[in-house]
């Protein structure tokens, strides 16, 4: 139940733009889930947002490592190749 209402109030703050709380959500599932894809995938995307590219890269770069065969692995690629070309 926890996992549960702390990835909806990740996607409510998400919604509203409000990413350094999303992001505090996700961390909170990813200690009690530490290899849910999803949520990995999503602290990558957050933390791009917050403009912290190298914990992006990792959380990203790690989320294909589990989950090569993502229905969103082009989305991912474009994602980390547009955060190494703005460093």
């Amino acid at each position: 139940i926890l996992v549960r209402l702390a990835r909806n109030l990740k996607n409510s703050y998400v919604q509203s733009f409000v990413y350094d709380k999303a992001l505090r959500c996700t961390n909170m599932v990813l200690s009690i889930e530490p290899n849910s894809p999803e949520d990995i995938r999503d602290k990558g995307i957050l933390e791009e947002r917050l403009l912290n590219s190298d914990t992006a890269l990792e959380y990203l770069n790690r989320y294909l490592e589990i989950n090569p065969n993502a229905e969103d692995v082009d989305f991912i690629l474009e994602l980390i190749r547009s955060i190494k070309t703005k460093n």
